[in-house]
């Protein structure tokens, strides 16, 4: 188990850009977070020829999400591991090779990009957070946002969940 050592201060972590400090399960000095060091130590061994990526599949997914569930930022890891990080992981990764002489594509942009791929599905709000791996208030606040701004539109649609009447909202791009 990893624990944090007493009076050790924290830092950003170089690569995911989470708060994190010396947990003894990195090299100290390198300045990344437990998860970042595991997948950099991967990578290490993949491009060193010792294995190959689809040794290490369920490995990267795992820690790809546990270091996204931690509030991390993996898109330079999407970059590194883009044929095995699923469907989500893909899409970003794609979205981000298309416009590889800007130095960042938001958020919101990531989110029309993907509706448009999609043009003749309405996305609910979950499957739109699970393909853009973006936090759930975060993928709210940007949709609504890109709903008064009038980029995409969304429709309230009436279902059940349990039993209980429930209400979906689902979106796609305005036309």
């Amino acid at each position: 188990m990893k624990t944090f050592r007493p009076g050790r201060s924290t830092y950003n972590c170089d690569i995911c850009k989470r708060l994190t400090r010396e947990t003894g399960a990195q090299s100290i000095g390198s300045h990344l977070c437990p998860q970042c060091w595991d997948l950099a130590g991967l990578e290490n061994e993949i491009s060193d020829g010792m294995e190959t990526v689809e040794t290490y599949k369920d490995n990267i997914v795992g820690i790809v999400k546990e270091l996204e569930a931690k509030g991390g930022d993996v898109s330079d890891w999407i970059k590194t591991f883009p044929t095995i990080l699923t469907e989500q992981a893909q899409i970003r990764a794609a979205t981000v090779a298309q416009f590889e002489d800007e130095p960042y594509k938001s958020d919101e942009d990531i989110i029309v990009d993907l509706l448009m791929s999609r043009s003749t599905e309405e996305l609910e709000r979950s499957r739109i957070q699970e393909l853009t791996m973006l936090r759930e208030e975060r993928c709210y606040n940007l949709l609504r946002r890109l709903v008064a701004n009038g980029k995409i539109t969304h429709r309230m649609h009436t279902g059940t969940t349990n039993g209980r009447p429930v209400r979906v909202a689902r979106y796609q791009v305005a036309r």
